[in-house]
């Protein structure tokens, strides 16, 4: 596929520029918010390994413990997906379905400004799983 230079197709997927410039607004304050997230987890999870647990039970520190470690997992794939998709924009092949190679509508990748797949591939992804 030929990339277009002028303003109003700036990718395969006939983004906009000014659609592009809103996606990247939101992956990059998505990105923000999960760093954030991300430091002040790992913080409280550095805390409580040396602490013993004082009022709570044992099993009950330890299962939020793990809920948590589980929640910051999966941040953290979260924030690798929106660092591709950032990459992805910069290589002119954002919008741009990983598997068939259709154009993933601007209105998914408003709500989903990460997603690598059409809706409908995704709901198939989803199925046959």
């Amino acid at each position: 596929m030929t990339q277009k230079s002028s303003s109003t197709e700036t990718s395969a997927a006939r983004l906009t520029a000014e659609q592009l410039a809103e996606l990247r607004s939101l992956l990059r304050a998505k990105r923000r918010e999960l760093l954030s997230e991300v430091l002040r987890a790992t913080e409280e999870l550095s805390e409580a390994e040396g602490r013993e647990p004082e009022h709570m039970d044992r099993a009950e520190s330890a299962s939020a413990l793990d809920d948590r470690a589980q929640r910051t997992g999966r941040e953290s794939a979260l924030l690798e997906e929106i660092e591709a998709a950032l990459l992805r924009m910069e290589s002119g092949s954002y919008g741009i379905s990983e598997d068939s190679g259709e154009p993933v509508g601007y209105a998914r990748l408003k709500a989903v400004p990460w997603a690598r797949r059409t809706a409908r591939e995704e709901e198939e992804l989803e199925r046959s799983s």
